[in-house]
């Protein structure tokens, strides 16, 4: 296996991630994404959560809270938070009862009404792009939230363009991302773990459009004067993929168990190091690269 055939589908741009490539026409796929029928039939909320996923979610966003009031002080005047793609609302939620003043941005209600009913009159309705260029310039003072959005974005470099214009110096900016073409994901290709580049959808309409590293992420948010502060990784559930019994890209049926353990052993870390102990460890996987998914917390200068 050549890497040729593991970058055929994608092609690096100036800030060092990486995108599809031209073959898909962009005006096509912003209109298709904005279709009010196509949002609604590929809308990625679920109907049901178990109780052990609904905690893991709210840990997450204890997780959040910890690195921003500890390691990014947050004052009393800029207890805002606005969460672009808000989706099921519970970062909504879970900030509002933490006594932020929220907000959130979503092509739809369906989500937040199922899951977070409480905090649904707090959802703009609309395309983000749209709603964040309509607010006035150097208007806002706060947290922006983007969990698992940015990946999605016809174009990333004008929505973090527009998200600058609107923020004051000082603004705090959470962006989640997969880590994709990671030093993980390329061993396991180039040394047969896997047959195929798993995580580049290529089919129309695709998935993901844009493909984060650490290095790609931080040279966007440079360019428009985002100071990368903390770098989180996530449990690496990709090094399951290194044991023929538990790799799900090779055996589907797995994939389940290895979420499941996954859940498990995070679990346990939380309970043997307590939250301080396990934002250290996710530290230091984002600044190795390593981790099925990574968040970085920037700073407005």
């Amino acid at each position: 296996m050549s890497q040729k055939d593991l970058y055929k589908d994608v092609e690096k741009n100036r800030y060092g991630y990486y995108e599809l490539k031209g073959n898909y026409v962009k005006a096509d796929i912003d209109s298709l994404y904005q279709d009010s029928y196509y949002q609604k039939e590929m809308s990625l909320y679920r109907k049901q959560y178990s109780e052990r996923e609904l905690e893991e979610k709210n840990y997450r966003l204890k997780e959040k809270r910890y690195v921003l009031e500890n390691l990014l002080p947050v004052s009393e005047e800029r207890k805002k938070f606005l969460d672009v793609g808000c989706g099921e609302g519970f970062a909504l939620k879970f900030f509002m009862e933490a006594g932020y003043e929220v907000s959130g941005i979503e092509f739809s209600l369906e989500g937040c009404q199922q899951h977070n009913s409480d905090v649904a009159d707090k959802v703009v309705l609309g395309d983000a792009l749209e709603v964040l260029s309509q607010m006035e310039k150097r208007c806002y003072k706060g947290t922006i939230l983007m969990d698992h959005v940015l990946e999605h974005v016809v174009d990333p470099e004008r929505l973090i363009k527009i998200i600058t214009e609107i923020s004051v110096p000082g603004t705090s900016l959470v962006i989640s991302v997969p880590n994709d073409f990671s030093a993980t994901q390329k061993k396991l290709y180039e040394e047969g773990y896997i047959e195929t580049p798993f995580w580049v959808t290529a089919a129309y309409p695709p998935e993901h459009l844009s493909y984060f590293n650490k290095d790609g992420l931080n040279n966007l948010m440079t360019e428009y004067g985002w100071k990368m502060e903390v770098l989180m990784g996530s449990y690496p559930i990709d090094f399951h993929l290194f044991n023929e019994n538990t790799n799900y890209v090779q055996k589907k049926n797995v994939g389940k168990s290895c979420y499941e353990a996954g859940l498990e052993i995070e679990e346990l870390m939380r309970d043997v190091m307590g939250i301080e102990g396990l934002v250290d460890i996710y530290r230091k996987l984002g600044e190795a690269g390593l981790g099925r998914s990574m968040t970085g917390y920037f700073i407005l200068q």
